[in-house]
């Protein structure tokens, strides 16, 4: 939980909906699991990068074959 913490500033993120805040954690935990099993070195800087090219997101669930 630590690194959702701290990378991800989860506990700032806030959704009157519990639906949503499910999804969106299901969607951090996939994204961490892949990064780490890719040996990002900064996961900051990549989420940053999905954060303002969404296409890069997509592409990078594409090659892991996630979408």
């Amino acid at each position: 939980h630590h690194q959702r913490d701290v990378t991800l500033a989860e506990d700032e993120l806030r959704s009157s909906q519990a639906a949503i805040s499910r999804v969106l954690s299901s969607l951090r935990t996939l994204v961490i699991n892949l990064l780490e099993k890719l040996n990002v070195k900064n996961m900051v800087a990549q989420f940053d990068t999905f954060a303002d090219k969404f296409p890069a997101l997509i592409q990078f669930f594409t090659q892991q074959m996630v979408l």
